[in-house]
Formats: structure tokens, sequence, C-alpha cells
């Protein structure tokens, strides 16, 4: 079996007869036939169902009827402490930035459980900093349990700014963690511009302990790409890969309002750096595998139109794996793997991924852009006093109605428009959420090109 891990779990490519099967479906569902009812593999199935409503075939209301019917709820992310021992420049997260979350172990038992009932496949330790609590240990135990009742398909993980890891890489080395995601972004210097004087040694020192200790399956150099680090990002592949590390995952930074916008990246700058990166790739003997994940999500959907332009990506080529993350693949003689992982549909954040922070649900990261706690303004109710199922259809319900009026307003007739708003990935959620997130992504990318 062929196992990429990223952030947000990553991909995991179906083994044979399966993958044969799915391969067979992808292609019929391409072609625009009828598609089988199978809820394993709901994500092959959408494929088409996008092509055929970009092709004109299917009306919005039809797409959105599927989604609704057919989603399910794969991957969970957790806020298990709302602290954070660094203050980053590129940080999107700004909500309740010195607030520790109230919630208990006990109350995280009651939640993960539910989450495992309806079959999460992923669940992520993801903010603030998840090393600055205790308690991130306890949930780590606890998901460890989880994942060896071996019911379904299951795995989780860790993102870290990676300076406090030395407190628990001895703990984690007990556990069967699937993924552990430490943040560099750049050498020494660059780095400690963006985190802090300092951060980077302690990341790299932290780091390789990980790595010699086996603190998880895969331990991955996590990036954010952004226009000033663009040029420096492929040598920090390379050197990390000369230091042992083999799992690499690429983030396209996030603008908020309060962050600068001269980190914007713009289309050229993006494409620049794949084609750089594809070439690197070429002719860099690992002499082992090296995976290396483009992380695409839904907030910065709009820069995968240059992508689709460029025939870098096309839906011809998109794959899917048993965990629903839709992807392309590119394999080199030298032993790197070049994957581009990305959300097949404008909403993936809200039918496929839940955010949840101090027992709230919320969709995906973009209400955690908020000033304060406005992310509370966003969340559809608790956990610890609804059940997760009943909170997962609501925000399908109200985030797809609310959108399928949009769309109904805008009366968009255009096959370039119906792209674009698709896996063309220019949000309908611009019109919806105004003040920073996904709207300001846009807005920023726009003046990047001027």
């Amino acid at each position: 079996m062929t196992v990429v891990l990223g952030s947000k779990g990553g991909i995991r490519e179906y083994e044979e007869p399966l993958k044969s099967r799915v391969k067979a479906l992808l292609e019929r569902s391409l072609r625009g036939e009828e598609y089988p009812e199978d809820p394993s593999l709901f994500e092959v199935a959408a494929i088409g169902y996008i092509r055929r409503f970009a092709e004109g075939k299917l009306s919005w209301k039809e797409l959105h009827e599927f989604f609704v019917r057919r989603a399910r709820l794969r991957q969970v992310s957790l806020d298990v402490t709302n602290k954070c021992n660094l203050k980053c420049t590129h940080c999107f997260y700004t909500a309740d930035s010195d607030k520790i979350t109230s919630l208990t172990f006990p109350e995280w038992q009651r939640i993960l459980d539910q989450a495992y009932r309806l079959g999460v496949n992923t669940v992520t330790i993801a903010g603030k900093e998840p090393f600055i609590s205790p308690l991130t240990m306890e949930v780590l135990r606890y998901l460890d349990g989880l994942k060896a009742r071996n019911q379904h398909p299951f795995h989780y993980g860790v993102v870290t700014n990676g300076t406090l890891l030395h407190r628990y890489v001895g703990d984690l080395a007990t556990l069967n963690m699937d993924y552990l995601d430490v943040s560099i972004d750049g050498l020494r210097a660059t780095h400690d511009r963006f985190r802090g004087q300092g951060t980077f040694d302690r990341a790299f020192r932290n780091l390789k302990a990980a790595l010699e200790r086996r603190a998880a399956e895969k331990i991955f150099v996590a990036s954010i790409l952004h226009q000033e680090n663009a040029k420096e990002l492929l040598e920090l592949v390379e050197f990390f890969c000369r230091e042992g590390v083999s799992h690499f995952n690429i983030g396209l930074f996030f603008p908020t309002p309060y962050t600068p916008p001269s980190l914007v990246l713009t289309d050229e700058t993006l494409l620049g750096f794949l084609e750089a990166l594809g070439n690197w790739a070429r002719g860099f003997e690992a002499g082992r595998r090296v995976e290396i994940v483009i992380d695409y999500n839904s907030t910065v959907l709009c820069y995968l139109p240059p992508l689709f332009e460029a025939g870098i990506l096309s839906l011809e080529n998109i794959f899917v794996d048993m965990f629903g993350n839709f992807y392309t693949k590119k394999v080199y003689k030298g032993g790197v793997e070049i994957f581009i992982e990305f959300p097949p549909f404008m909403e993936f954040s809200y039918w496929g991924v839940a955010r949840i922070k101090d027992g709230y649900y919320i969709g995906g990261c973009e209400p955690l852009t908020r000033e304060g706690e406005g992310w509370r303004d966003y969340a559809v109710g608790s956990v610890l006093e609804e059940p997760l199922e009943v909170l997962y259809r609501r925000s399908l319900e109200v985030q797809l109605a609310e959108i399928l009026r949009r769309a109904d307003a805008a009366a968009l007739k255009q096959a370039a428009d119906l792209f674009r708003y698709t896996l063309g990935g220019d949000h309908l959620y611009t019109l919806i959420v105004k003040g920073g997130g996904v709207d300001y992504v846009w807005e920023q990318k726009q003046m990047a090109h001027r």
C-alpha cells in the first residue's frame, strides 16, 4: 500500500483489487454515466457530478442535493488549546489568542467517541500550539486506543511549531501515531524572521529527535509557501532531504486582514515554484522514497485556475483515495514523488471536515480568522449539548442552502463561470463572508498582480 499523510490526513491509496474498481468507476463517472449508490466511494462520484454541472448537464439544486444526501463527515480537527508560545507573522489564527480552552479530558473523550462512531477517518490535533498543554498527550493516548479498535480505517496526528516537542518525544514514541507535522517555513534566517529568534534551531533539534525516536509513522516538515520564501523553499526541501526527512507538506499562504499583504502569492510565483520543484525532482537522487504534498485547502482555491490553465491539473488526471482526498501524482526516477492534494468542491470544508473548538462545531478554519471570539458566530452548536451527527447535518443544510441561494442570484450561464465556482475555486463563499478570510484571499491576490 502507498501511504502519504499530510496535515489533514493526507493520501492513502486504495489497495488492489479495489484500486482497479475505483479507477473504473471514476472513468465511468467522468463520462457522465449513472453512478451506482456506493457511500464508500462518494468522492469518486463527486468528480463526475462536478463535471456534469460544469458542462450544464446538472443543475445547482441537483448538485447540492447530491452532496447533502451522500456526504459523510471524514476529518475532524481539534483545538485542544487556544494558546501558543509564538506570534508568527503569517499566522491566520487570531481567535482567542490568550484563552485556554475550558474543555476537560472527559469532555474531549465524549466528542471523540461520537466522531469514531460516525466513522470519521482522520483526527488532527491542530491549534494553536498543541504541546503547550499537557492535555494533548491525554487526548493522543485516547486516540491511540480508538485506532487500536480497528473497526474502520482511522488515523490521527498533530500539527506543531516544534519548539516544545522535546517535552513529549519519548511519550509520542510509545504511541502508534500516524503523522507529525513540524512547521518550518524557511532556512534559519527566514524562519526566525517570521516565527521568532532561535525558533529554527529549536524546531530543527526537536525534529531530529522525533526522527530518531520514531515519534510517528511519518514525520513531515510542513511549510507555508508565500511570496517572500518561494525562492528559498526548494533549498529548504533539499536541506531537510539530506538531513533524513522523507516527507514534506507545502501549504499556500492564507492572508487575513491581520497578516502582511507582502506575503500574498502571485500566480506567477506559484507556477514558478511548481516548475522549479519538478525540475529539481527530475534531477535529484534521493536514494529513498521522498514524498512532497502540495496541500491546497478551500480557503485558497482561487489559486487552482492557473494550475488547470497550465495543464498541471486536469479532470482526467485526478485521483481519489480511501479517505476522500483528491490528488494528482507524479513519480520521478530519483525517488521523489510529488502530490497535489486539493478539495474537489468549493464547500469541502463543510461537507467533509469539521473543526471543534471549545466544544463548538464550526466548518473549516476560516472563522478562526475572526478577531477575539468572532468565530462563535459561525458555530452551529455545541457537541456537548447536541449529537455531532445533528450538528454536521445542520451545518450542511445551512451552508449549502445559502450557497444555492447565492448561486441562483448570480445566474451563472457561461461555462467558464461555472468552472470558476466549482473546481476552479472562485468561491461563492466570498459572497457570504465579509471582512476577512476567503474573500480577502481573493482580493489580496488580485492586488498582488497589479
